[in-house]
């Protein structure tokens, strides 16, 4: 399951080493706060390789916006349940806090699992045997590969889950993003197979390739992709393309533009089988993008005004809503489903 905690996926530190970027044993600030912009496509990765430009300058990513802090486990409530974690990347979207659990003994960037919240509710994954993502330090052409299993929770479910995982560090050179060019990174590139065990077994294939720059300690780009199906029949596949827009060490970033943020009303709220969308001063050309707490776009609907909108095929769990008017972001509220 993809979620917005995979966007905090292979975090740590590289420095230079000759012409060549190497993670080395170097891990976030305690406080520090970063933000990163997300959307729901994504172009292709570019070649591996060595020496390699990648030129994503000309994309527009700014569907999904997180604003994050890294905490300890005993600053964030619920953090007994990942005993193992060692640091905690939160995000607080709109009164959705989403804690992604993390450590770093041994060498090796451990993931222990994701939880979120939100009016009482809570949802995620939470691994036994957890994620080693991989064992720095890392150079161009090392690789590496895990297994890992855990239970997923949610609002009246619990799942397990178990796959394997593998990296390969597959190139080096410069990536220019909408939001900086920066040399001397580091592409890895992850692959997973993933078992999800529920009423019916899900197998999902995913790819996840990230870039790293010598002066921060987080991916610059992230791309990703997977593929659901059951009994050999496609569920659904998704495509994400993740930016970081900035990193403030130790300090506060800039929150989103909450302006327009009363203008849009979600009931009822717990939800069943449907909501309605009421906008006071609908912009024109709106349409609304629904988000499911880890990020998945989960439904698009174009707003004539206020709407009914269906949410009897979403599993219960905790959503966003998004609405976007031109083509930018004018409102977002969460808003959960229950059954």
């Amino acid at each position: 399951m993809k979620s917005l905690y995979a966007l905090l996926l292979l975090m740590a530190i590289p420095f230079m080493a000759f012409s060549q970027s190497v993670i080395s044993n170097v891990v976030p600030n305690f406080g520090d706060q970063f933000v990163l912009n997300q959307a729901d496509f994504a172009p292709s990765p570019g070649q591996a390789g060595a020496n390699i430009t990648w030129d994503f300058s000309n994309q527009i990513i700014d569907d999904f916006t997180g604003n994050y802090t890294v905490m300890l486990p005993s600053e964030v409530e619920g953090s007994e349940d990942f005993p193992g974690a060692s640091m905690v990347w939160v995000v607080d979207f709109d009164g959705i806090v989403l804690g992604s659990y993390t450590g770093f003994e041994n060498n090796t960037f451990t993931e222990y699992g994701t939880k979120s919240e939100f009016s009482g509710f809570s949802s995620g994954v939470n691994y036994s045997d957890p994620i080693d993502h991989f064992t720095y330090p890392l150079s161009y052409q090392n690789t590496g590969s895990d297994t890992y299993s855990g239970s997923v929770f949610g609002i009246g479910s619990s799942n397990s889950i178990s796959g394997t995982q593998s990296y390969v560090v597959d190139g080096w050179g410069t990536i220019i993003t909408p939001y900086g060019n920066f040399e001397n990174v580091l592409r890895i590139t992850h692959t997973s197979i993933e078992t999800l065990q529920s009423t019916l077994t899900i197998l999902t294939n995913r790819t996840q390739t990230s870039w790293y720059s010598p002066d921060y300690p987080i991916p610059v780009m992230i791309i990703a992709s997977d593929f659901s199906s059951a009994m050999g029949m496609p569920l659904d596949s998704s495509q994400t393309m993740t930016a970081m827009v900035s990193y403030t060490p130790a300090s506060t970033t800039g929150l989103a533009d909450r302006a327009n943020q009363n203008a849009l009303t979600i009931y009822p709220n717990p939800a069943a089988d449907q909501i309605t969308i009421k906008v006071d001063g609908l912009p024109q050309n709106s349409f609304l993008k629904i988000y499911a707490a880890n990020g998945k776009l989960s439904k698009e609907v174009n707003m004539n005004g206020n709407e009914k909108i269906d949410v009897s095929m979403l599993p219960p769990g905790i959503y966003i809503a998004i609405m976007l008017a031109d083509g930018k972001k004018y409102a977002q509220k969460p808003f959960s489903v229950v059954r």
